[in-house]
């Protein structure tokens, strides 16, 4: 019985393309099956859909070839048990994606616990963020984002998602204006990531002790734990400052994490910022950054996950 599925096809002879796919229920392969992990990447999404009714992860890689939101909704909707949801490309029509949630455009997904989203379309963003009803889902990795992206999916009304501990960036940093953008959007972050950003360039070291307007709030107050890259340019003096600002503010850091393969190198740095800080901040290096989605365990490697590294 299949359980793990792979498709990446990136073209087909005219001659040899099969029936499209005419709806997310009406499968065109492995009829059988009970597939729990799935990669419909290039023009697979069209051709070559499994029974989806028992997904649990699901990765949508596509770069020209486009569906429509209802299909869409459909192929993310066909399965209750999702748990893990990766798009990455435009996927969809640009003018198909709604950028304000209505309850004829909603996605409930009562399962999912982590999101990744990676565009080159602001759509992509907003479309998926504020049209997805995931109770649970508490980890969202976003990849090659521009500051507007979200902003203007609010379609002028607030919107915010508490549910939200865990915020990953990939390949992008954010203005000022951005970071009091995501403060508002997820208001509970506990853990920030930023491994392709050093601490010395990100603008979070200096928008998270900023000291806040007086009757607003203090930026991500549940926020305990960073996680960014490192570089032998950046100055130790940033963290022992960042951490000493969000003791003051009463809200304190217990650890930030370094992603490098230079360890002998960053141990000198480490131990300039353990001397510089009064706090109680532990930090910790590691060569590598943590697989998608944390904490899966299973007897199949996924060599292909290799979009949002």
């Amino acid at each position: 019985m299949v359980e793990y599925l792979s498709f990446s096809i990136h073209s087909m002879d005219e001659e040899e393309l099969p029936q499209p796919a005419n709806s997310p229920t009406a499968p065109t392969v492995f009829m059988k099956s009970s597939i729990s992990f799935l990669r419909l990447r290039g023009v697979a999404v069209h051709y070559f859909l499994p029974p989806l009714g028992s997904l649990a992860i699901l990765h949508l890689e596509t770069s020209t070839t486009r569906v429509s939101y209802r299909t869409f909704k459909g192929i993310l909707t066909s399965s209750s048990t999702l748990k893990h949801l990766s798009v990455h490309g435009e996927t969809v029509d640009r003018p198909q994606w709604p950028l304000s949630s209505a309850p004829a455009t909603l996605i409930p997904l009562p399962a999912l616990k982590s999101l990744r989203i990676c565009g080159t379309e602001g759509p992509v963003y907003a479309g998926i963020i504020f049209n997805i009803d995931a109770p649970l889902l508490d980890s969202l990795t976003l990849k090659a984002m521009l500051d507007g992206d979200l902003v203007y999916g609010h379609m002028g009304n607030f919107t915010s998602f508490p549910q939200i501990k865990v915020l990953t960036f990939c390949d992008f940093d954010l203005s000022d204006l951005g970071f009091l953008s995501m403060y508002k959007l997820f208001p509970s972050i506990e853990t920030f990531k930023s491994p392709s950003t050093t601490i010395g360039v990100s603008r979070a070291c200096g928008s998270l002790c900023a000291l806040p307007i007086p009757g607003s709030a203090v930026p991500w107050p549940n926020l305990h734990t960073l996680d960014f890259g490192w570089h032998d340019m950046d100055d130790p003096c940033l963290i022992s400052g960042l951490s000493d600002a969000r003791e003051a503010l009463g809200h304190p850091l217990s650890g930030i994490f370094f992603r490098t393969g230079e360890e002998e190198l960053i141990q000198p740095w480490l131990a300039e910022v353990a001397a510089e800080s009064t706090g109680n901040l532990k930090c910790y290096v590691s060569s590598t950054v943590d697989a998608w989605p944390c904490g899966w365990r299973t007897k199949y490697i996924d060599r292909e996950d290799t979009l949002f590294d």
